[in-house]
């Protein structure tokens, strides 16, 4: 399928820039316009970090959604409106996935979790020289506080906070990040 918007006729190389700036913009605009109505819920002292109680770490899973939206979503959707003359039918989002196309890349993500084992643990056991020992002691200090935040984020005891989290961590990010690498990226570098 040709591209047949405005910019389609582009040269592949031109369509990844203006795909980057796109998601550049996107991102700002969307996280400005998203701070500034959270203004009235989380007050106006929210750009002050983020701490471990309960409104910091909503406020936590507001700034999540709002980074995917901006940076995937909108992002791929301004792109696709630019390049093509329907979103939709440039995302080919009418069409199913063939059964065998579910099957292997099932497999795939099965046949990934050990190597993701291996590299979590060759990560965790790196041990740099002694003259690193800074940095490996900045890698462990931040890679421990990013687990502990981790463990925030995840940490629900309804139902409700559950779904939160998978429409947080797994649906927006799913749908957005397809948008823009095989709806967007694939075509351009075929």
């Amino acid at each position: 399928m040709k591209d047949r918007g405005m910019l389609g006729g582009l040269h592949p190389f031109l369509k990844l820039l203006f795909l980057v700036l796109v998601m550049l913009a996107s991102t700002m605009v969307v996280f400005i316009l998203g701070i500034l109505a959270a203004i009235p819920f989380f007050g106006s002292d929210i750009i002050h970090g983020f701490g471990t109680d309960q409104a910091d770490i909503n406020l936590l899973r507001y700034v999540q959604i709002l980074s995917h939206l901006g940076l995937f979503v909108g992002a791929s959707l301004v792109f696709a409106y630019f390049v093509g003359s329907d979103p939709l039918r440039y995302f080919q989002g009418k069409q199913w996935p063939a059964g065998h196309t579910l099957l292997v890349s099932a497999f795939i993500m099965l046949a990934a979790v050990p190597l993701v084992y291996y590299l979590s643990h060759v990560n965790q056991s790196l041990s740099l020289p002694e003259s690193l020992k800074s940095i490996e002691d900045w890698m462990r200090q931040t890679e421990d506080a990013a687990e502990d935040m981790t463990k925030l984020l995840l940490e629900v005891n309804t139902l409700r906070g559950l779904m939160f989290n998978v429409f947080m961590i797994a649906i927006i990010p799913a749908v957005g990040e397809e948008f823009i690498f095989r709806g967007a990226l694939q075509r351009i570098f075929h």
